[in-house]
């Protein structure tokens, strides 16, 4: 497994239902046999004496991780049993502990170059598409609190099962966001981006075992020759879902303007108004 993160080559993982031993494995043996200095953050509160927990790894020469706080009328509300009206199954909770929320920056970059990270641990809910739509509902309401508490950064909620969020809700998400997935649909795991219109990130690359759900803007770029097969062959019997953010900055909210006065100057009319065919 160390060989495979560093090969890689990724700034941070989210290690979705591995023994928190192992884990503490795989950061001794990237510091041993190849350097590579990792640091860790467990999304349960007491993942370190749990079976199979989440953590979150990091390289510390890259990256800094911070955990962060949903709003607090989300307090108990994760965790709390609910069913379907007339069914016969018992109340259970949608998610059995609170999803962690983690602030990742590049330490370049530290103000600019921040991401809201939620890895979700979906195996659990099975085939109960009650619970899944529900798991859904409560990360975009959970999300919502926190853009209209000031939170404006990009969001990145992924997950080792079907996709974590709708797109009907992140489409109603709205506060000036953009939203784009990718799945694997041969092993399962996926990601949820919401990008800010105000973000740093100008593209995201994913490997050719992704498929995303939409290309708009050419915004995710799937780079078709690169693949984690040999992953799933070696180490486990899933792989893992890689993506890479190309920072863009403010050359690329520049580009983006520039077209559009482009277009104003030359026309008269705004981009919206020409694909809109008024």
């Amino acid at each position: 497994v160390a060989t495979a993160i560093t090969d890689l080559n990724l700034d941070a993982w989210c290690l979705i239902q591995v023994p928190a031993d192992a884990v503490d494995g795989i950061l001794a043996k990237l510091d041993e046999k190849f350097g590579e200095k990792f640091l860790c953050k467990f999304a349960e509160e007491d993942g370190q004496r749990l079976q199979l927990a989440t953590a979150v790894i990091w390289r510390q020469s890259s990256v800094s991780l911070e955990r962060g706080n949903w709003d607090a009328s989300m307090k108990g509300a994760w965790t709390r049993p609910v069913k379907a009206t007339g069914s016969p199954d018992p109340a259970k909770p949608v998610f059995e502990v609170e999803p962690a929320l983690f602030h990742l920056r590049a330490l370049k970059y530290p103000t600019e170059a921040a991401v809201n990270l939620v890895a979700v641990n979906a195996k659990a809910l099975g085939q109960d598409e009650l619970r899944r739509l529900l798991m859904s509902k409560f990360l975009t309401h959970a999300i919502r609190k926190a853009v209209a508490a000031g939170n404006g950064k990009d969001w990145i909620v992924g997950t080792n099962s079907e996709p974590p969020l709708e797109p009907r809700d992140l489409t109603a998400l709205g506060n000036g966001y953009s939203p784009f997935a990718a799945n694997d649909e041969l092993r399962g795991g996926a990601f949820s981006y919401l990008r800010s219109e105000h973000s740093p990130i100008d593209r995201i690359f994913v490997t050719g075992d992704l498929s995303p759900s939409e290309e708009r803007y050419r915004f995710l770029h799937v780079a078709k020759d690169r693949t984690v097969d040999k992953f799933i062959r070696k180490i486990a019997d899933n792989r893992p879902v890689v993506m890479r953010l190309s920072l863009g900055g403010s050359r690329a909210a520049t580009s983006e303007r520039a077209v559009e006065q482009g277009l104003q100057t030359a026309l008269g009319v705004s981009e919206f108004q020409l694909e809109s065919g008024d």
